[in-house]
């Protein structure tokens, strides 16, 4: 699917469809794909976001592109400079007449969904220098079995066709700069690779294609050959199941369940009621939940309305507390200065002769100078 693809997106087993919905217009995705594995079979759903619909297919076979550059001897390792281009689409099969009625709209909507996945090319205008790759899917209908898609990928190398193999090769090969020092005359390198090497063969050219190119401005008025070359992955895949919406909705197609249409018009019925008693029960949450932040704001008033009242009551007391505390002092002072004033009196004695008010000592020292007379 590369160059449209989000790369820079890193998953983690924490995600959920929600993350990748909300990352929809940032990293401008259109479609998703989906594999799961389960203890019976392996599964893939294409999803357009955010409305739908989805597909499900089931895989049959699959083959890894690692498995297949394994096998091959000379491209052993994938092509990523062809990546950057887009990748041509072939649809076989998909009008074929001999497709049963069950399928023909199912395998209609698959067809516009792989064809969406991929931006359209205007065959007029493209050249065929970047043509670099192909993607097939071809429809097998046999009798007594499901319908097949298969799913391949192709590396396209276009050459200059001559009639013998190793002096194409050796035309095609010109910027790679091989070593003929080994040879005396280009006649022995011919020779060897002709026939007597571990090379390709000229045999395999049936498989080649063979076009006139006169429009185009890289290669003018020449025979050319196409060769495709499998680059992976390789998805034997069977219809599955269909849904309106994105990875949920009402089910357009399923593979193993066929419903008549009472069936399905009383189910449909039984989803407008569902959605029915929903509505209520969201109108019904809402007035509670209204109610409740009523009351709570109610309950705030109330709670602000009892602080100021205790804030001046608090105020009001400090302003009493200050008075009867001021009342207090002087209570107390006088009642120092009375009890002061008593003790002086006490310790004090009155002279009979002379009637005067004495202390207890003057007595004495006026008793002791009595004696000494």
């Amino acid at each position: 699917m590369y160059p449209y693809t989000a790369i820079n997106l890193q998953e983690s087993s924490s995600n959920s469809i929600k993350d990748f919905l909300s990352l929809k217009d940032v990293y401008g995705l259109s479609h998703m794909m989906i594999f799961t594995n389960t203890e019976k079979n392996s599964y893939l759903r294409l999803a357009k976001m955010s409305q739908g619909p989805t597909i499900t297919f089931k895989i049959k076979n699959y083959i890894l592109s690692s498995e297949i550059f394994s096998n091959t001897e000379k491209y052993k390792k994938p092509l990523t400079k062809n990546f950057d281009h887009i990748p041509l689409i072939i649809m076989n099969g998909f009008n074929n007449k001999n497709i049963p009625e069950e399928y023909e709209l199912a395998l209609k909507t698959t067809s516009i969904m792989f064809q969406s996945f991929f931006p359209p090319l205007n065959l007029n205008e493209i050249q065929i220098k970047k043509c670099k790759r192909v993607v097939l899917l071809s429809l097998n209908i046999e009798e007594g079995e499901e319908p097949q898609l298969l799913f391949r990928h192709y590396d396209i190398e276009i050459g200059k066709f001559s009639v013998n193999k190793s002096i194409s090769n050796f035309i095609n090969n010109i910027g790679n700069k091989k070593d003929l020092s080994q040879y005396d005359n280009i006649a022995d390198y011919v020779l060897k690779q002709s026939g007597f090497s571990s090379g390709e063969s000229d045999i395999e050219l049936g498989k080649m294609g063979e076009i006139d190119t006169i429009n185009d401005k890289n290669f003018k008025e020449e025979k050319m050959k196409i060769k495709l070359k499998e680059i992976g992955p390789r998805l034997n895949l069977t219809l599955h199941k269909i849904e309106e919406g994105f990875l949920k909705g009402n089910v357009i197609f399923h593979r193993l369940i066929h419903k008549s249409k009472k069936e399905i018009r009383e189910i449909m019925l039984k989803k407008k009621e569902k959605l029915k008693e929903k509505k209520k029960r969201i109108e019904e949450q809402n007035k509670n939940i209204k109610n409740k932040e009523n009351k709570k704001i109610e309950l705030k008033e109330e709670k602000n309305e009892e602080n100021e009242n205790k804030e001046e009551n608090e105020e009001k007391n400090k302003f009493l507390n200050k008075k009867t505390k001021r009342e207090d002092l002087n209570k107390n002072q006088f009642k120092n200065k009375q009890n002061k004033k008593n003790k002086k009196n006490k310790n004090k004695l009155i002279n009979p002769q002379k009637e005067t008010i004495m202390t207890k000592r003057s007595l004495k020292q006026f008793n002791n100078l009595k004696k000494y007379k």
